[in-house]
């Protein structure tokens, strides 16, 4: 919601989507631990692009899960 005003004056090469934690809507319960929230936005961007590569950006908090979201991904490459 914050970043729709810069998004649409975008014109990327490649889609944008915009992730929602979970619990943010006040009928799911949130998470609480970065691993587990980084893990819940994988699984979405999964279920659009089943395969890399991802560009990842985050802000905040949302800094913190794509950190860890790449983290994750780069231990699943190693194994």
């Amino acid at each position: 919601m914050d970043f729709f005003q810069i998004v649409k004056h975008i014109r990327p090469a490649n889609t944008i989507y915009g992730m929602q934690a979970k619990g943010i809507d006040g009928v799911e319960e949130p998470l609480d631990r970065i691993e587990d929230m980084a893990q819940y936005s994988l699984d979405a961007v999964r279920q659009v692009q089943p395969h890399g590569p991802y560009f990842l950006i985050g802000f905040s908090l949302g800094g913190l899960i794509t950190l860890e979201m790449a983290q994750q991904l780069m231990r699943k490459e190693k194994r």
